[in-house]
């Protein structure tokens, strides 16, 4: 059995919200305020997010969200983050090898040591 978005936002607010009276912050999914820059997000990437993690993007704010090692966001802004994870790095660094970034892959949260990808195309 899976549990639902709704859920699992209601279980890491019972017990990570006591946490943030001590400074302990990131690790709850709070509602979204900006959809409008996912979509911006999406034309500088080239790709169309899955319907899926459109709806997830749409409902809470993972621009501070961490859990368990893996980050979504860490400065605030997620759509931001998700072009700046998938883009050349001022030091020329970046996650894939060649060229270009593959067609419809993107990472979507960093964790140490791993990155976490997205087929836009199949959601995998």
């Amino acid at each position: 059995m899976f549990l639902k978005l709704d859920e699992i936002a209601r279980k890491l607010d019972q017990i990570f919200l006591p946490l943030e009276q001590e400074g302990m912050t990131g690790m709850r999914l709070l509602p979204q305020k900006d959809t409008l820059a996912f979509m911006q997000a999406q034309k500088s990437l080239g790709v169309n997010f899955p319907a899926k993690f459109t709806k997830l993007l749409n409902k809470f704010d993972l621009g501070e969200f961490e859990i368990c090692n893996v980050s979504f966001g860490s400065r605030g802004d997620y759509a931001s983050e998700l072009v700046r994870l998938n883009s050349v790095d001022e030091f020329g660094g970046k996650w894939w090898s060649g060229e270009e970034r593959p067609v419809n892959l993107i990472v979507f949260a960093v964790g140490d040591p791993w990155i976490f990808l997205l087929d836009c195309a199949s959601g995998a």
